[in-house]
């Protein structure tokens, strides 16, 4: 939380707070009479730091047969790097995903500063344990943040052995696809993929010769050409500003959006009518919380609560819940057993 500010407040809202210490006797007890009573148990330490502390899957198994026990790591439970230490900028690196980012003839590079790799593994960790609930059985699930990053890989892979294992620039080179900067120094995004765009956009511009130029008459040629088109279109889009391509590409059918910095987006005319962003306020500082992305319904899920304003709590209002009483809640406490 004191690290990178805002980003604990948007990871832990929605939920509630314990603190255990697994290191202490009682505090393991504790954690098996929570697990009594559980469906899910999810643990994201690195493999067999749990199973040293005295919760591995047979133990977590023998107080609750049908409990779920979903194990998320860098690399999962048998691989040779699971002792590693990790981010998402490692499980990327090995997935193949940096090697693609970038320019086409640079080298690789981050990306889109987006926890991809870690965000994928929560999704597939959640559609997997959901499987499980559905299918009423409990079990062992291993998720590899690299494994889910690489799971992301699977048309880009598939494209590079099909075409022929061909270099960056000609696997990710694109002609008219890309952002570009408009007259008032905004930019936009354009993709002009199928031939029936290609043609509108080239019917707008009032170049139809485009349309019909043996560079561009196909997505394969356009992207073959990508220098010499995008130079084009380059000295193209400077010539309005980046709200009237819009419009103009749009009254074309042409797809084309306004490229939003960060703080352009709650203004977006789709972003308020989804209504996606909710503002509140903790101790006279706005938190901008982005909402579950499906309507239910027509409705958002609601935003049930702000992250915890520390760690712990919520201890006594979840053990109370347990039907532990007060008196064993400070004797708790004093043992060391919670926080």
């Amino acid at each position: 939380r004191r690290m990178i500010p805002g980003v604990y407040e948007a990871l832990n809202r929605n939920k509630r707070s314990i603190v255990i210490n697994l290191k202490n006797k009682e505090g393991r007890s504790l954690l098996f009479r929570l697990i009594e009573k559980a469906d899910v148990f999810v643990e994201s330490y690195r493999p067999g730091i749990l199973q040293r502390l005295g919760v591995s899957y047979e133990k977590v198994k023998s107080i609750n047969e049908g409990i779920i026990y979903c194990s998320i790591s860098g690399y999962g439970q048998n691989s040779p790097y699971r002792d590693r230490p990790g981010h998402d900028i490692n499980y990327c690196a090995v997935a193949g995903i940096s090697s693609i980012n970038g320019r086409p003839a640079g080298p690789p590079e981050i990306g889109t500063w987006i926890a991809i790799a870690d965000y994928s593994s929560s999704l597939y960790a959640c559609i997997s344990i959901l499987s499980m609930l559905y299918a009423h059985r409990g079990g062992y699930l291993d998720v590899s943040i690299t494994d889910c990053a690489l799971s992301l890989m699977i048309t880009r892979v598939n494209e590079y052995m099909a075409r022929g294992k061909p270099s960056k620039e000609k696997f990710l080179g694109r002609g008219g696809y890309g952002i570009f900067r408009a007259k008032d120094g905004k930019y936009l995004a354009i993709g002009l993929v199928e031939e029936h765009f290609w043609h509108r956009f080239c019917q707008l511009i009032g170049h139809e010769d485009m349309a019909k130029d043996s560079r561009f008459d196909s997505w394969i040629k356009r992207n073959e050409n990508m220098n010499e088109l995008n130079s084009i279109l380059d000295k193209v889009f400077v010539t309005y500003s980046r709200d009237k391509w819009v419009s103009l590409l749009s009254q074309a059918d042409v797809p084309c959006s306004p490229v939003n910095f960060i703080n352009d987006i709650p203004d977006d005319p789709h972003i308020k009518a989804r209504r996606q962003i909710e503002e509140r306020k903790r101790d006279g500082v706005k938190i901008s919380n982005i909402l579950f992305p499906t309507l239910f319904d027509g409705k958002r899920l609601p935003l049930r609560s702000l992250a915890p304003s520390s760690p712990g709590q919520d201890t006594d209002q979840i053990l109370t819940e347990t039907g532990i009483n007060k008196s064993e809640i400070e004797r708790l406490k004093k043992s060391g057993a919670i926080v």
